[in-house]
């Protein structure tokens, strides 16, 4: 067994999962064991990992932790690989923590959460792996998360507050700025990293009682953060190294209305429990995401889109 366990968590996306898998196992080599979460996927999409999981030899283990014992005894003999089924989809949290907590009973010291959804083009794990090495006080790390339009992800710089939720372009301008000083630094420290892709001390994990189960979607990253804090340890992100992230095809299926719900509860949750926010103060940042989701955001779009046009006709008045 390794030191380094990656977690995958699957819902109705075998294919993508499988397909994340394999490329991870082929650009880390042995660098990694492997722990695949089926979150309560359609009986079509399980099956389609359970047949995989048998072709490879993979160890299959259902919720209720009935075999752990023999995954224990057995954990030499056959393949480094679980698939586990879960019962229902428990969410983003509650789903990876099922992962850990096996992975920590297994004995790993590390473990990778890696959405399913992203791509690996160069080795990252000792990289990252390095950090929290050389940095006794760092307990979660992540690379430079690349999106499909080629732009970079996060991190999060700073820690938000309701003068982020109310005045979010205005906001944004600073955050640019702030990104700008920091960003050709190779290792920074900030107040978080984007979940799709981060490696974890699973000592420290435990201390904090791993994801807080709460949410569903959205807000783990700045909820980790402030358990972080809470055991004074910090988050590293390493600007060296990058994985590409195919932005929200995990989450697809919930629809752009519903993945703003599933936020802005997230988000109340996160300020409520974490940053003691009071009823008014929750008032304000729901109507800063209510504002940024139903007015601001379609405003930018169609800019954007007008913008497009225009630039469209000029280079076809150029071409005559």
């Amino acid at each position: 067994m390794k030191e380094i366990v990656t977690i995958i968590l699957n819902w109705n996306k075998s294919e993508m999962t499988i397909k994340t898998f394999e490329n991870i196992s082929e650009i880390e080599k042995d660098r990694t064991d492997f722990i695949i979460v089926d979150n309560g996927s359609e009986n079509s999409e399980k099956e389609k990992l359970i047949d995989y999981a048998k072709r490879k030899n993979w160890k299959i283990l259902k919720e209720g932790y009935e075999f752990l014992e023999n995954l224990i005894e057995d954990k030499g003999r056959s393949s480094n690989t679980i698939l586990y089924i879960l019962n229902k989809n428990y969410g983003y949290a509650k789903g990876n923590n099922f992962g850990l907590r096996l992975a920590d009973s297994l004995g790993y010291k590390y473990a990778i959460i890696a959405n399913n959804d992203v791509i690996l083009e160069e080795e990252v794990i000792d990289k990252l792996l390095e950090v929290i090495l050389t940095n006794e006080d760092v307990c979660v790390v992540g690379p430079r998360i690349i999106g499909p339009n080629g732009k970079t992800q996060g991190p999060y710089f700073i820690r938000p507050n309701l003068f982020s939720e109310l005045f979010y372009p205005i906001f944004y301008i600073f955050y640019i700025y702030y990104k700008k000083k920091v960003y050709n630094k190779k290792i920074i420290f900030p107040y978080g990293v984007i979940g799709c892709f981060m490696l974890l001390k699973l000592k420290c994990m435990k201390k904090v009682d791993f994801f807080d189960e709460n949410t569903f979607l959205y807000s783990e990253e700045e909820i980790l953060s402030e358990k972080m804090r809470l055991i004074r340890k910090k988050t590293a992100y390493r600007n060296d190294v990058y994985i590409k992230h195919l932005h929200g095809l995990s989450s697809n299926e919930h629809g752009e209305k519903k993945k703003f719900l599933f936020s802005l509860k997230s988000g109340l949750y996160y300020y409520e429990k974490y940053r003691n926010y009071g009823k008014f103060r929750l008032f304000l940042v729901k109507i800063g995401r209510y504002y940024r989701f139903f007015i601001l955001e379609p405003m930018i779009r169609k800019i954007k889109s007008v913008i497009k046009r225009i630039r469209n006709i000029l280079e076809n008045i150029k071409r005559r």
